[in-house]
């Protein structure tokens, strides 16, 4: 019977562990970034050179997409829609460049059947420093083709960014049920 209550102590232990982990991260949160350096790497010595020559191609772009599901993009409303949308992204925070899909050299920009088009967007800040809010502003900047009733995307950073984890509740669910089971276990 010793041998039940130090189990049932040990139970205890990992559940108030646990839920101290928990309480821990939701207050505090669990920030992470993608920022990285690898000195000493050809792949380091790439991006250093990238950040001196071209400092947001070290960022990549991050795509607004425009879709119609009737007519073209390229017809006239569509098109003024989203050459506005475009000239917003231009002026909306932290954005360094922003590419007019149809500009002379963008003709890659508009898929071939004409219903979509997308404009890639490089940022002057790096990918970890994009919180949500910023995001939205981003993409709030597309407010002329969203009007419109074109369908409007965010790729890249931006969209990450503005596409909440799902996971959170079943990571937690999946985290408690592993640590009664390792207790059981032992």
């Amino acid at each position: 019977s010793g041998a039940v209550i130090v189990s049932g102590r040990i139970n205890s232990a990992w559940l108030v562990l646990a839920i101290g982990v928990q309480v821990v991260v939701s207050q505090v949160g669990s920030m992470t970034t993608n920022d990285q350096t690898l000195p000493g790497t050809q792949s380091q010595q790439a991006s250093d050179l990238l950040a001196a020559k071209f400092p947001p191609q070290q960022n990549g772009s991050n795509p607004i997409v425009f879709h119609v599901s009737k007519g073209k993009i390229t017809d006239k409303g569509n098109k003024n829609a989203v050459e506005s949308s475009y000239k917003a992204l231009l002026k909306a925070p932290d954005v360094y460049s922003a590419t007019n899909p149809f500009g002379n050299s963008s003709s890659a920009l508009v898929s071939t059947d004409g219903r979509t088009a997308f404009t890639p967007v490089l940022l002057k800040i790096s990918n970890g420093q994009v919180t949500e809010d910023l995001a939205r502003r981003i993409f709030d900047a597309t407010a002329p083709t969203q009007k419109r009733g074109i369908e409007v995307a965010a790729g890249g950073t931006i969209g990450s960014a503005l596409s909440p984890s799902p996971t959170e509740s079943s990571e937690a669910v999946g985290l408690l049920t592993a640590m009664v089971i390792l207790a059981l276990t032992f």
